[in-house]
Parts: structure tokens; C-alpha cells; sequence
């Protein structure tokens, strides 16, 4: 497996990009793409913890196939030159036989205030990018959004944890796409 890299910036004028990349040697890009937004989906969730209430309730959206409200969320802009004020950016590869996930925060200070927000932003905003960008066909979208539905179905469940989430990303890939095969 290559690289696949998801970055959403948040820029001051409460507008974000999203950029995801794939090494151009990766042999299913749609697949590996929708594996790092899993792979996002599952390590917000679990960093922000069970009590947080954006969790909670992007937990439950993804689960019922409901799209988490965005009438707060930043516009979904192009990416732009000036520096962003906040930041997540994903890192999904292979290190030596090993599949990792790491995950990069910058811009919430010591305190990291409004985090909860930014990170339920990330995951709502990678998703809308993804079904909007030339991936998006409608096996793609469909396999992203049941993937996204057993990712938080897991977190719910309380199966998600840090030694699981990669596996739960990966099983939750195949399935979706498993899935979004047969309906089409």
C-alpha cells in the first residue's frame, strides 16, 4: 500500500479545504481513499472519547446514514495559498509490512479549544469532498457512506479502539465496497 494523505485546512473566514491524495503506484485509489477517511472517522471518534457530545452525535449520524448537519460547519472552498489556521492532516502507509495511521493537529494551542468542533468538521467536510470530487461515482459514494455507517456503528458499539481501529477502517472498506458492488 502507498500513501494516501487526507489534509483539511480551516482557514480564518470560516472556510476549509480538503485535499486528499493517493500515491499515483496505488492499484485501487478509490478503495484507498475511502480506507483513510475511515481511517479519520475512527481516530476523531476516539480521541475525542465517548462523552464527548460531538462524537456522540457524529457517531449516530454516520450510523444511521444520516448526514451530520452543517449549518454551523465552514464553507467547502478550494485549496488556497495563504496558511491555514487549523489543521488536520492523516498520513495512511505501509511501514515495512505494517499498515499505520498517523494523524497531525496543528493550530489549537495548548489548550486545544474548539477541537471537538474542528474534528467533527474534518470528518463531515472529507466526506462531502470525497462525494464531490472525480473519484465520485456512485458505487464510490455508495461504498463511502456504508462504510461510514459501520465505522460509527463501531464506535457505538464500543468496538473501536486504538488497537482496533485499523482493522475496523480496513474491514469496514471491504464491506462497503463489498456492498455498494452487489446494489449496483
Amino acid at each position: 500500500m502507498a500513501e494516501t494523505r487526507v489534509d483539511a485546512r480551516f482557514y480564518r473566514d470560516r472556510t476549509c479545504s480538503v485535499k486528499i491524495s493517493c500515491d499515483p503506484r496505488e492499484s485501487d485509489p478509490v478503495a484507498a481513499r475511502i480506507y483513510a477517511c475511515n481511517c479519520l472517522v475512527l481516530r476523531q471518534l476516539i480521541n475525542l472519547g465517548r462523552r464527548d457530545s460531538g462524537a456522540i452525535y457524529l457517531a449516530h449520524a454516520l450510523a444511521d446514514r444520516r448526514e451530520p448537519s452543517s449549518i454551523f460547519s465552514p464553507k467547502l472552498v478550494a485549496e488556497r495559498a495563504e496558511q491555514s489556521s487549523k489543521r488536520f492532516v492523516g498520513s495512511l502507509f505501509d511501514d515495512q509490512g505494517v499498515i499505520s495511521f498517523k494523524l497531525k493537529v496543528d493550530g489549537f494551542g495548548l489548550f486545544s479549544r474548539d477541537i471537538s468542533q474542528y474534528a467533527v468538521w474534518s470528518v463531515t467536510l472529507t466526506m462531502k469532498s470525497m462525494s464531490c470530487d472525480e473519484f465520485a461515482d456512485a458505487h464510490s459514494i455508495l461504498a463511502l457512506d456504508r462504510a461510514a455507517q459501520l465505522c460509527g456503528a463501531a464506535w457505538l458499539e464500543g468496538q473501536a479502539t486504538p488497537a482496533t481501529q485499523l482493522r475496523i477502517a480496513h474491514l469496514a472498506t471491504v464491506q462497503g465496497l463489498a456492498e455498494a458492488a452487489e446494489l449496483l
